[in-house]
């Protein structure tokens, strides 16, 4: 239930566009909204960027409030899961009359729900990190919170990417080594198949769907690297070698 409370400066107080984003991690979700940024009322005045079950599956939610108190929100079309590092962010343009959503800088845009005002309406609550003002103890999030950042302008996509990428005040970190798991070596019998041998690959800067894996032989004429088949999905792949007949 931790939370940081940033105040209610003037420079927090944005009525026109903004973009929220962050580095989330969640241990556990909660059956409503978890906020991440957020200076929400319990009348659904003011601004929130929150992982949420509001459209069925747990996706980025951002939300601002119209001139006359409605609620308008862009829901992510991407389904998050607790224990996995996601960069999220939420883009409002007051001149466009735009908002839309970005899942580890990508375009993320899923329902729209309202219409989007050219002005959105403060609220008298701090903003908090971690947790809903106004509603203290109920939309907490649970996990680890990195690199917030808050804006009174619509940032770009490349902005976004590039502050994906960037930790707050300093420099880019180098790139961190894909991970691959051991694969245990099995014995098979002559001129047969090994089946499929699992393992998983990971890395911090690249969501595991987007691992390219190859393989080569030592050794062509006993398998030849078209003998060497990769499947599976996400983190978890497998490997299949056909040794020459």
């Amino acid at each position: 239930n931790d939370y940081v409370n940033l105040g209610n400066s003037t420079s927090l107080r944005i009525t026109g566009s903004m973009t929220l984003s962050a580095w989330v991690k969640s241990s556990a979700f909660p059956p409503d909204d978890a906020a991440i940024i957020s200076k929400r009322q319990s009348a659904d005045t003011g601004y929130q960027l929150d992982t949420t079950v509001d459209r069925g599956p747990r996706t980025i939610g951002f939300k601002i409030t119209n001139g006359s108190g409605g609620n308008v929100a862009r829901y992510g079309a991407t389904a998050m899961t607790a224990h996995t590092w996601y960069h999220v962010a939420g883009v409002y343009n007051a001149t466009n009359r735009t908002m839309a959503v970005y899942l580890n800088g990508q375009l993320d845009n899923g329902a729209l729900v309202g219409t989007v005002p050219a002005t959105q309406l403060n609220s008298n609550q701090n903003v908090n990190l971690g947790r809903r003002p106004g509603s203290p103890g109920t939309f907490n999030f649970a996990g680890v919170l990195d690199d917030v950042r808050i804006y009174s302008r619509a940032l770009s996509l490349a902005e976004i990417q590039s502050d994906m990428l960037t930790p707050v005040g300093g420099t880019p970190p180098p790139n961190t080594p894909p991970t691959i798991s051991s694969i245990v070596a099995p014995a098979i019998n002559e001129d047969t198949a090994t089946g499929a041998l699992a393992f998983t690959v990971g890395d911090l800067e690249t969501p595991a769907g987007s691992l390219t894996v190859s393989g080569s032989s030592s050794n062509p004429a006993l398998v030849p690297a078209a003998n060497i088949v990769f499947g599976g999905s996400g983190a978890s792949r497998t490997v299949t070698i056909t040794p020459a007949p």
